[in-house]
């Protein structure tokens, strides 16, 4: 059912919906399709009594100002007839990418940046053996002090990193001295 989170579609396809851009005029005036969802919540929390789902920004028709961009970007099946509308779509699939759209948009920001932690700390356990001397470690550090304001406890080993150019050998022939 729409508004329902689907598991199925992956949080970065509801992303690259929310990005995806919208014609101009359309109901909300807005240039994408997360600006849309925010301006037909503002509509439905200005005047609550008064907002109508089935004619949201006075028009009958407004989710298909979301269905156009889904149906270019390939995301659903779907065609447009020679003035430029919708003519046929899979409303399902499109607003299964809706509701994952929505339910992104609730997404805290806590909860992205334990996202990208956890990949940052991915990275660092896949090239650990490539950055040597406490490069890892300072530039981990570096990277969740800009996330999260501090660091976590030093992990074990030399975190100071070598002077640069200090595990650069010198050319041959060259005196160091």
């Amino acid at each position: 059912m729409p508004g329902d989170t689907d598991p199925v579609i992956p949080r970065e396809t509801a992303r690259r919906v929310l990005a995806l851009t919208l014609d101009e005029g359309n109901g909300a005036d807005a240039t994408d399709v997360r600006g849309y969802l925010v301006a037909l919540l503002q509509e439905l929390w200005k005047d609550p009594g008064y907002f109508r789902g089935d004619q949201a920004f006075g028009n009958s028709d407004w989710e298909y100002d979301l269905y156009k961009p889904l149906i270019r970007a390939g995301l659903v099946a779907g065609s447009f007839d020679s003035g430029g509308y919708v003519e046929k779509i899979d409303t399902e699939a499109a607003d299964r990418l809706i509701a994952a759209a929505i339910a992104e948009l609730g997404r805290t920001h806590d909860d992205l940046l334990n996202e990208l932690a956890d990949s940052i700390e991915l990275v660092a356990t896949m090239t650990g053996e490539r950055i040597a001397g406490g490069e890892l470690d300072r530039r981990r550090k570096d990277v969740m002090t800009r996330i999260f304001g501090h660091t976590e406890a030093d992990p074990a080993g030399d975190s100071t990193p070598p002077p640069p150019g200090a595990d650069i050998p010198a050319p041959a022939g060259e005196d160091t001295a």
